[in-house]
C-alpha cells in the first residue's frame, strides 16, 4: 500500500525531453537492414556503433540470424516455406510497386523483417504452440510456464511510425491466402 502511495506521490521525470532532438545515424537507410545504432556516450552525446543493436527481448536475436540468412537464399533454406507465402513474400519485397502517380513504393526493412519473421516461425519452423519456441532460446531463460496460452502467440515488436499497421494489413493477407490455398492450414480466413 504504502508503495502505491509513493508511486503516486513522486514525480517522474523523463529519460529524454521531449525537446531534445536525437540525433540520426549517418547513412542510415530505412530500406535496408540496420548496420549501426546509437549509444549514449556519457558525455550528453551519442555515438555510433557499427553493428546492429542487440535485442534485449527473448528469443529475438537467434531468430533475426536465422530468418536473415533465410532471405539472403531466396526464402529456399531451410526447406518448408508454402507456395502461397513464397511468392506473397516475392510479390511484397522482390518486385517493384508503384503509386498511382508514378512514384516508387518500398516497404521498409522493419516491416519486411516483421512480416518475414511470423512466416519464418509458423511456415519453416513449424511453430504451432508455445513449446514450439521454446528451442529459440539459446541460454535457457525461456520455460512453457512463462506463457499462458494454449495457441500460438507471434509478438512483433516495432516502433512508433515504422508501420506497424501495414504489418499487420499484410499478415492478414497472408493468413487468408494461406487458407484459401495451402492445404491443412491452421490459419484463418476470419479476423476482428
Amino acid at each position: 500500500m504504502a508503495r502505491k502511495a509513493k508511486a503516486k506521490t513522486d514525480k517522474s521525470k523523463p529519460i529524454i525531453s521531449l525537446e531534445q532532438k536525437l540525433p540520426e545515424v549517418p547513412g542510415r537507410d530505412p530500406y535496408s537492414p540496420p548496420t549501426q545504432h546509437l549509444v549514449k556516450d556519457n558525455k550528453g552525446g551519442y555515438l555510433v556503433e557499427k553493428f546492429r543493436r542487440p535485442s534485449k527481448t527473448l528469443l529475438v536475436d537467434q531468430i533475426r540470424e536465422e530468418v536473415d540468412q533465410w532471405r539472403n537464399r531466396d526464402y529456399q533454406m531451410p526447406a518448408g516455406i508454402s507456395p502461397t507465402s513464397k511468392r506473397l513474400l516475392e510479390w511484397w519485397f522482390d518486385e517493384s510497386h508503384r503509386f498511382e502517380n508514378g512514384e516508387a513504393f518500398q516497404y521498409y526493412f522493419a516491416q519486411r523483417e516483421a512480416v518475414e519473421t511470423v512466416i519464418w516461425i509458423y511456415d519453416v519452423r513449424g511453430a504451432r504452440n508455445k513449446f514450439d519456441l521454446i528451442p529459440f532460446d539459446r541460454l535457457g531463460r525461456v520455460s512453457a510456464n512463462m506463457f499462458t496460452e494454449d495457441w500460438l502467440r507471434l509478438v512483433i515488436k516495432m516502433a512508433t511510425g515504422s508501420g506497424k499497421t501495414k504489418v499487420m494489413s499484410l499478415l492478414l493477407a497472408w493468413s487468408y491466402f494461406h487458407k484459401l490455398y495451402e492445404e491443412n492450414s491452421e490459419l484463418s480466413k476470419n479476423f476482428l
